[in-house]
């Protein structure tokens, strides 16, 4: 983790619970993965599971039970009211109670992507395709994957007929389409596909890490815009997403909107690359590598996610070391070993015990 890291780590056996605490504010943390539902900004980043209620401006943070705490969270789906969480090492958690609750875990020890179609069925991708059933995992191979150590399966979505497009990184790069429990390959010279979305006309859009924006329309690709052909700014795509009016978002260090084969950009700020993104009520969420960004009319800006469940202001200075409960009271040795939660303040993180 990074020394300007978001962090809060809680005690729990079982289920860990949300509470967060922000050191400093301009703390950074990067950003794998996101999703909205209902007034919640759900995200995956390397300092836990963030719940950032935007009507409220308040968040949480989720993060693992000892022994589980250096896995990564790399994606983050919702779908009919329960909120998925697949990590690094295969295993997947769902929010649930205000904590994470593990549910199972992929047959294989690497997870990129979670998705979950228009019925609700998950899927999970690594070096395959997974589709979770009542009995366990479906798997579902690339074409020659077998054969290839540099297949895999970096990102998807579904579209509204049920389909799930796959964008692969091979040497060549790859798109893919499953339906009916097959896959397809459509193209293998798009170059590692880092994102893929679907709009609401039916055209899927796929942002390759060199070789632009491929459009594809039944199932044939129509489109491939690169920063030579076209008005698009950068070539690498490793964001993209389809707002509420059917607007195609993406980017990496800028951030660009399609429209009829012309593309506007708004530059990010130096260091700053876009990760992932999402849309809810007319704004734009961007995660980077640097936290969580917003784009509202014309502007991209950080958001300072504001703490709720901890007094910072009750716990000790910087330089005061000890255990301490949520309210920020000292606990001597007898109640430090017995209390359910504790912190240790040092310097201006919290950290486990």
């Amino acid at each position: 983790m990074k020394t300007k890291t978001l962090l809060l780590f809680v005690i729990s056996m079982f289920f860990p619970k949300f509470v967060l605490a922000q050191g400093n504010t301009d703390a950074t943390y990067h950003v794998y993965s996101m999703v909205t539902a209902d007034s919640h900004l759900y995200l995956a980043t390397d300092a836990g599971v963030i719940d950032y209620n935007f009507t409220e401006g308040k968040c949480c943070l989720a993060s693992l039970p000892d022994g589980e705490s250096g896995l990564s969270p790399k994606s983050i789906v919702c779908g009919n009211g329960d909120v998925y969480v697949g990590f690094s090492d295969g295993q997947i958690y769902m929010l649930k109670d205000n904590g994470l609750k593990y549910l199972y875990s992929m047959p294989e020890t690497s997870l990129n992507q979670l998705c979950l179609d228009s019925n609700g069925t998950l899927y999970a991708c690594g070096r395959s395709l997974y589709k979770r059933t009542d009995t366990g995992w479906s798997r579902y191979i690339l074409p020659d994957s077998e054969i290839s150590s540099t297949h895999a399966i970096y990102s998807m979505c579904a579209d509204k007929a049920g389909c799930i497009w796959l964008g692969a990184r091979l040497a060549s790069g790859g798109a893919y389409k499953y339906k009916n429990e097959q896959i397809e390959l459509l193209n293998d010279k798009t170059g590692a596909i880092m994102a893929v979305a679907s709009d609401n006309a039916g055209n899927v859009w796929m942002g390759s890490a060199a070789k632009g924006l491929f459009e594809f329309k039944n199932d044939v690709q129509i489109n491939n815009y690169t920063n030579v052909n076209s008005s698009l700014k950068d070539k690498t795509i490793t964001a993209m997403c389809v707002d509420e009016t059917g607007t195609l978002w993406l980017g990496r260090n800028y951030l660009q909107q399609y429209a009829d084969g012309d593309f506007v950009s708004y530059p990010m700020s130096d260091g700053v690359s876009i990760t992932c993104m999402t849309h809810c009520d007319g704004v734009l969420y961007l995660g980077t590598n640097a936290g969580l960004y917003t784009f509202v009319n014309g502007e991209i800006k950080p958001v300072n996610l504001g703490t709720s469940g901890v007094s910072l202001s009750s716990l000790p200075k910087s330089g005061q070391s000890g255990v301490y409960n949520l309210q920020g009271v000292r606990l001597d040795a007898s109640s430090a070993n017995t209390a359910n939660r504790l912190y240790i303040k040092d310097g201006k993180k919290l950290l486990r015990r």
